[in-house]
């Protein structure tokens, strides 16, 4: 009897059930292109979020590395006799005599030297500083001794990777140093590097 029924249902002339049939097809068809749309955005999202990720960690490992270069490393040294120099170019041989200098501006380039950091670059490297120096010690006409402070030390950059996604840092740091003696015999002592801040 059931079986009659359920046959007479689908063998209805009229075409109801086709039409329910083909309302239930187009009504599923849009679900699963919604779910497959959900799907791929999120898929995109997360890819993203992966994408600027990698450029925040590359521009923190920058940092990092700027960082301990700065302290005592090559960058500091650069950074300390470039003032120094600045300084004796400025002021008289005299005991007491103080010479400063604002907005000095070093420009420079990185290079990433890991494979696979080959998507990454970076870019707009610039070092701004400040110094103030004393004459400590005067022999001979010639300035043997110095006390100089770097401030407002600010090391700016951005990290971009291929998809132009893009971090941008600045390190604050100061520095405070004395020397004596003169020429290439030049004996730097109590020397302080500190980091002040980091910020994007």
């Amino acid at each position: 009897m059931m079986k009659g029924r359920l046959c007479r249902g689908l063998c209805n002339k009229k075409g109801e059930t086709l039409i329910v049939v083909v309302i239930i097809a187009v009504i599923l068809l849009i679900a699963g292109t919604a779910v497959l749309g959900f799907a791929a955005n999120g898929l995109h999202s997360t890819s993203k979020d992966a994408q600027s990720r990698g450029v925040y960690y590359v521009s923190k490992s920058a940092g990092s590395v700027i960082t301990d270069s700065m302290k005592g490393g090559k960058l500091g040294q650069f950074l300390r006799d470039r003032a120094e120099s600045d300084f004796l170019a400025g002021c008289s041989a005299s005991a007491g005599q103080e010479y400063s200098k604002a907005g000095c501006v070093v420009s420079a380039s990185v290079e990433l030297d890991e494979s696979r950091l080959d998507d990454y670059t970076v870019a707009d490297v610039e070092i701004q500083y400040d110094f103030n120096g004393t004459v400590t010690a005067v022999s001979s006409g010639a300035i043997t001794g110095n006390s100089l402070s770097l401030t407002n030390i600010t090391v700016k950059y951005t990290v971009e990777d291929k998809n132009d996604d893009h971090y941008d840092l600045k390190i604050h740091y100061s520095y405070t140093g004395w020397y004596t003696g003169s020429g290439l015999t030049k004996n730097w002592s109590n020397e302080i590097w500190n980091l002040e801040k980091s910020e994007n």
